[in-house]
């Protein structure tokens, strides 16, 4: 083997290469590139190449096909697996240096140092560097010296040493690198950065379509993608932009949260997929299969497939490209298809529902437009608009209402976001490009302003939040972050699969573990509780959920047809539930009483009616988007809405004829409602904190600290309750509208240990595995004790004066409580409805229901010591379940009327033959009671209520009234004056005069 040294990956990534693998690896910084007179030092981590390529005398001849030994582990008890019997790499990597000087983060190479080339069959450390004189000498010192940590380097730019990383991050570029987990599983702070990887994130959602198979436009910034051009500019990635292509030995897929994950191929022959082949990405649980003319499928873990094929006339810097053309669902009944133009550019979708959402596009390629379908009526309209500047960063986004986000970028890296309120967060970075690192971010005002400083080498993050409490994040070589540390020393665990990054256990600051168990698939098999409780997960090859046993053993399972429906559900009981679909929707649920539910569907796939098993229908329409614009109930009541562009609620008619609007500010928070009674308005602050409700003359205000903390509450009298809080944010003092003050002692984990009242009486408590309260004491000498079953449910409760102890089945539902020698017994029906009572008094006590649940008649007998005693009770109900008559012991009948809404207008009671009581009632919108008439004593009794809608006064036709007048905060008084009583701040009554004085 003869090479020269030749990297020009880790020369154009200079800095980044440093930075991005530094903060995993733990290796030092590599600063600018050094140059040597008019080349590049070289430093250990440097790759050689042998760039003509292997020459085989004589000519004709061909590679044995022997394997290739192991690459040299670098974890300890570790055994890499051989790679496939391929030709040689022809490649080598520089692995030691000077002990003693180092340039561009580590160990300077002489000639003479040692390098790790491709001889086989076995690889060794058997070639040495030349250097080949370019200029005046430059002599180096020190011992040669084995450089690990530039070895590991090396190792994420090569196949070296790949497999003790389970091919994890093999040969990732450093952008990839810190965007190689996903957002869910990072670790967020701010506004929001990521903790691992210093990255700056923002997330939007442009565009969100119910439907069988919903579809959901997000735009996602990275800082570490900086460099890279997307549809929305530098940085910026769409979940409509997927593509996959080739690269040597992998093959990438853009993912729609904007990762490129790579399926690592460089073990099959060729170092590459051929068609037919699959490949399974354990960690992100996704599985690649190469189709026929560079077409792909990437089937995920619940079974959803993305088809991608070669878009016509499309040109790409990253070569063949396959583009997202289809998305099927699991059930492969609904669709979403990706239309492109002339040029290979994504320029439609349609959605399951047949809605067609179009982009528009400049010469450079960008996204400038989203158009949605019209609500109402064909055509579309412009529901975001995107503006760009000379730079190609996305500066603003205009939504339908004409309200604006705007960013700000510095070498890509965004450094403002102005959100459509006007608040505005900024990002500072160490660093420039995708390389930089966010060191500070905060909001106007100093919301939420966290300070990061980063210890690269030993892979912790210390991130100091605005109040000047700082919590430690300590990651693995991955970034997952193992350990958080907060400002008070409690320690947060996790610990995870080493090939698939799962999450395996997590332990509390109380010490408290919760253990998972995974199968081969990466499906939770077994949960462990910290009380040692477990549940038992049970899958099929589809990753459909087969059975689940609790910690006391009760078992569900599920059964499911050809298309991954489930058809068949058995729960911990016995009791079958029954599905039936039809053309791809679900038709009906048949419960374990053999009652049906039915469904029905617009032509569009929308749910637009239900039918319960009593006959009631109740149905739905929707707009062009599929929002819902009107609801009809089984009494033909119809609530109708409207919305505006934006997709918020502006008005709702209400069947009684109330009328409701609501006005919002431009990041969609509530600023007024109103209805024919009231009138309340709003006001915020920061990121959507509501700091001011007024109705009427009166005011209520909450303010926060700067990390979005309540603190204080301003009642509408003017008094005020304050919250204390520790660095974590516990509330741990409470002083109220009296000025009293609890106080709470927390454990580490949150829990309040002791509450320490205004009387300086004291409660502590004691918890289990689980955080439930076993023990709790008082200072006055009571006791309480708790005792729970295996999966929570409670089974005892002592106290001084009595014990109560409860059996349950394996549903949870109480079955027999039982106090000293009494007790309770409850019978269920195949629902979990209770069907029957007894106690040991003698009582038994049937209830009789109807298809829908609801009481229809009510049997009790009563065998005491030298008689029985019973009665009954029946109930007839109107179609939605209120009330019509109850015919009760001794021949009295009740009888209800009601209005469409459900509202009583009258009430009759006979006993026998003679009308007892004949009541009416008029009513208000927002059913408010505005009269209620006694017919049989032709008596009457008028209502009032004040702004706020409470009951404010009553007039009787005797001539007498009755006040109740609330003031601002609500204490009672019955003179409207409210001179009649004295309350305190915190609502108690002091004083009270009477009539007489």
């Amino acid at each position: 083997f003869i090479g020269i040294v030749f990297d020009p990956m880790g020369l154009a990534c200079g800095i980044a290469l440093g930075a991005a693998i530094g903060a995993v690896t733990g290796a030092s910084f590599q600063g600018p590139v050094l140059y040597w007179t008019a080349f590049p030092a070289t430093n250990t981590g440097t790759e050689a190449k042998h760039v003509p390529g292997h020459i085989l005398i004589p000519p004709g001849t061909a590679w044995a096909p022997f394997p290739k030994t192991p690459k040299p582990a670098i974890r300890p008890n570790e055994t890499p697996a051989p790679a496939a019997p391929v030709v040689p790499e022809n490649d080598a990597v520089v692995i030691f240096g000077s002990k003693t000087v180092s340039v561009m983060g580590s160990n300077a190479v002489r000639l003479g140092d040692i390098a790790l080339s491709c001889s086989e069959p076995l690889r060794l450390p058997s070639s040495v560097v030349l250097a080949i004189p370019k200029g005046a000498p430059i002599l180096i010192g020190g011992a040669p010296s084995l450089d690990i940590m530039s070895a590991v380097m090396a190792s994420l730019r090569t196949r070296f040493v790949s497999d003790s990383l389970h091919a994890l991050v093999s040969r990732l570029k450093p952008s990839r690198f810190r965007n190689f987990l996903h957002r869910g599983v990072c670790f967020l702070t701010g506004h929001p950065v990521d903790v691992a990887s210093g990255k700056v994130l923002s997330e939007f959602v442009d565009a969100s379509l119910p439907g069988p198979l919903p579809l959901k436009i997000e735009r996602i910034y990275s800082s570490a993608f900086a460099s890279r051009d997307g549809p929305h500019g530098h940085g910026w990635s769409s979940s409509l932009d997927q593509a996959i292509w080739r690269e040597r030995g992998k093959v990438v897929l853009l993912a729609e949260d904007g990762r490129e994950i790579e399926f690592d191929t460089f073990d099959l022959p060729r170092h590459r997929i051929e068609v037919g082949q699959q490949v399974y990405d354990p960690i992100n649980r996704l599985t690649l299969r190469c189709e026929a003319d560079e077409r792909w499928l990437v089937i995920d873990h619940e079974g959803t497939v993305r088809e991608f094929a070669p878009a016509p006339g499309r040109r790409d810097r990253r070569g063949s490209v396959a583009m997202l053309s289809r998305v099927r669902s699991s059930c492969g009944q609904h669709q979403l298809y990706f239309r492109y133009d002339a040029r290979g550019l994504l320029c439609e979708v349609i959605d399951s529902c047949r809605r067609s959402l179009v982009l528009e596009r400049d010469a450079q390629t960008r996204v400038t437009a989203l158009h949605l379908p019209r609500p109402e009526g064909g055509g579309s309209y412009v529901h975001r608009r995107y503006r760009y500047d000379e730079h190609g960063d996305l500066v603003a986004v205009v939504d339908a209402e004409g309200k604006h986000w705007s960013f700000a970028y510095l070498t890509h890296l965004l450094t403002h976001e102005t959100d459509r309120n006007g608040l505005s967060f900024h990002f500072a970075y160490d660093g420039l490009g995708e390389d930089a690192w966010c060191v500070r971010t905060w909001g106007d005002g100093g919301i939420y302003d966290h300070v990061l400083g980063y210890d690269k080498q030993k892979r912790v993050t210390y991130v100091s939040n605005s109040r000047g409490f700082t919590t430690q994040y300590h990651m693995n070589m991955i970034g997952l972050v193992e350990k958080v540390v907060d400002p008070l020393g409690g320690e947060l665990c996790f610990e995870y699969d080493r090939d698939t990054l799962a999450l395996l256990a997590e332990i509390d600051r109380e010490g408290r573990e919760t253990r998972f168990t995974r199968d081969d698939q990466g499906n939770i098999a077994l949960v462990v509780d910290p009380d040692g409780g477990s549940t038992a997960l049970e899958y099929d090859k589809r990753n459909l959920l087969l059975t689940a046993t609790d910690a006391v053993g009760g078992s569900w399972r599920w059964h499911y047809d050809s298309l991954g429906r489930v058809t068949e559900r058995i729960d911990a009981g016995g009791g079958l539930t029954r599905y039936r679909y039809q053309a791809g929707y679900l038709h009906e649920i048949i419960d374990p009483g053999g009652r049906t539910t039915q469904f029905g569907y617009t032509r569009d796939g929308m749910l637009c009616a239900l039918r319960t098993p009593d006959g009631t229908v109740l149905d739905w329409q929707h707009d062009g988007l599929g929002r819902v614009v009107a609801r009809r109930d089984g009494n033909s009541c119809i609530r109708r809405l409207a919305f505006d562009r934006e997709g918020r609620v502006r008005r709702i008619d209400e069947a009684d004829g109330n009328l409701r609007s609501l006005d919002y500010d431009a990041e969609g928070n509530v600023v007024h409602a109103r209805d024919s009674k009231r009138d309340v308005s709003y006001g915020y602050h920061g990121l959507g904190w509501l700091v001011r409700r007024s109705e009427g003359d009166t005011e209520l205000r909450l303010d926060y600290d700067l990390e979005g903390r309540l603190q204080e509450i301003t009642n509408e009298a003017g008094h005020q309750y304050h919250f204390e809080h520790d660095p974590r944010g516990e509330v741990v003092a409470e002083v109220d509208f009296e000025g009293r003050r609890r106080c709470f002692r927390r454990d580490g984990a949150g829990q309040v240990l002791e509450l320490i009242r205004p009387s300086g009486a004291r409660s502590s408590f004691v918890y289990d595995g689980m955080g439930r309260a076993i023990d709790v004491r008082h200072s006055d000498g009571e006791t309480e004790r708790f005792v729970y079953r295996a999966d929570g449910c409670l089974l005892e409760a002592h106290n001084d004066t009595c014990s109560v102890r409860f059996e349950r089945d394996l549903s949870g539902r109480l079955i027999r409580e039982q106090q000293g020698e009494h007790w309770v017994e409850t019978r269920y029906d195949i629902h979990g409805r209770q069907i029957e009572l007894r106690s040991s008094f003698g009582a038994r006590q049937q209830i009789e229901r109807n298809l829908m649940g609801d009481v229809v008649a009510i049997r009790h007998r009563q065998i005491g010591d030298s008689q029985e005693t019973s009665w009954e009770a029946q109930i007839r109900r109107e179609l939605l379940g209120d009330e019509a008559e109850r015919l009760l012991p001794g021949g009295v009948r009740s009888r209800w009327a009601r209005d469409p809404s459900g509202r009583p207008l009258q009430h009759r009671i006979w006993s026998g033959a003679t009308l007892e009581r004949d009541r009416h009632y008029r009513w208000e919108h927002d059913s408010q009671l505005r009269a209620c008439v006694d017919a049989l004593r032709g008596l009457e009794v008028r209502f009032g209520h004040d702004l706020f809608g409470n009951l404010a006064w009553a007039h009787y036709s005797e001539g007498e009234s009755e006040l109740r007048s609330p003031d601002a905060v609500g204490n009672l008084f019955r003179r409207r004056d409210r001179s009649d009583c004295q309350h305190g701040p915190g609502g108690q009554l002091l004083l009270e005069m009477t009539a007489t004085g």
